[in-house]
């Protein structure tokens, strides 16, 4: 569900059929979408951008670098630590989006080295691409 700020029941009812939802950077400003990802199992969260709108303040053009803002936020709300955050919301769009065929032949220490892997080197893509725009 892309930005959804349905009501807690209806919330609850997409999350037990199984769907993912998307949490917008506005998720720092908004008791709605905190409600969401306190709702929402781990493993049917994503983040979403929605630039140049719905940016952490009202305003601000917001970036796709603002998505750090959303995992740090979802971590406090879930009560686990940033990294494991980034990891499962990684896991999470693998899943829905690219690997999900293919993780199968892999066992889960593998898919999970696997995982950190191609995520520490779109960080560092992400960090010489924010760099440049900066320029």
């Amino acid at each position: 569900m892309h930005c959804f700020c349905g009501k807690k029941k209806l919330v609850k009812k997409i999350a037990d059929n199984g769907w993912n939802f998307s949490v917008p950077v506005t998720l720092l400003r908004s008791q709605q979408f905190q409600e969401l990802v306190n709702i929402v199992p781990l493993n049917q969260l994503l983040t979403e951008t929605d630039t140049p709108f719905l940016g952490p303040q009202p305003g601000p053009t917001n970036e796709p670098a603002n998505i750090s803002l959303s995992i740090q936020k979802m971590a406090e709300i879930k009560k686990i630590t940033v990294e494991e955050m980034s990891d499962q919301v990684f896991l999470n769009y693998m899943r829905l989006f690219l690997w999900y065929r293919y993780l199968f032949i892999f066992s889960f220490q593998e898919k999970v080295l696997l995982l950190k892997i191609y995520s520490s080197k779109m960080i560092y893509l992400l960090k010489i691409l924010r760099r440049e725009l900066r320029k």
